[in-house]
């Protein structure tokens, strides 16, 4: 709790917020648990919803209403729906490194595709895996990729195009 007393300047606000935290955090740990359904992750959402009250402690009114009880149960579900979202959305998102970061001796025992995947330079190869394997949209993976979804596009287009022809030198009919 100092932490989020080091965010706030006034003594009164500080009192406050001891009050608000100590009332209503049981209240919201269970808002996020329910929605999250994991310790950890209701504990994260709560922290960040105490982080986001902290800094506007002066808006917040008498701490023991309900309005204000109200209010942190919001924060709290909106909090926790970003972090289920978040957590829904990387999962999953390794890339397959365990499936292509194979030595190239043991590619022999795996498929053509994987091999022509390998073959393929590392950025193709990561957009190709998150639109097609992963399922992502363009605008996603330009988030991840830090570029433009138009980028992406290109990439896409190129790696396919580049994965098409190492197909038919391997001999697939593509």
């Amino acid at each position: 709790m100092l932490i989020y007393l080091q965010m706030i300047e006034d003594p009164a606000d500080r009192e406050r917020f001891c009050q608000l935290y100590e009332a209503h955090r049981s209240a919201m740990y269970w808002t996020a648990y329910r929605i999250l359904g994991r310790e950890a992750d209701a504990e994260d959402a709560v922290q960040e919803a105490f982080f986001r009250l902290a800094k506007n402690m002066e808006k917040i009114g008498e701490p023991l209403c309900q309005k204000t009880r109200a209010l942190a149960v919001v924060i709290v579900e909106h909090t926790a729906l970003d972090v289920y979202r978040a957590r829904k959305k990387y999962v999953g998102t390794e890339l397959m490194e365990d499936f292509l970061a194979a030595p190239p001796e043991e590619l022999e025992e795996r498929g053509t595709l994987t091999k022509a995947l390998w073959v393929l330079s590392p950025r193709y190869r990561q957009v190709l895996l998150l639109r097609f394997y992963h399922g992502y949209s363009n605008g996603e993976i330009a988030s991840f990729l830090s570029t433009t979804p138009e980028n992406v596009s290109q990439l896409i287009h190129r790696g396919r195009e580049k994965l098409a022809q190492l197909l038919r030198q391997e001999g697939v009919e593509v």
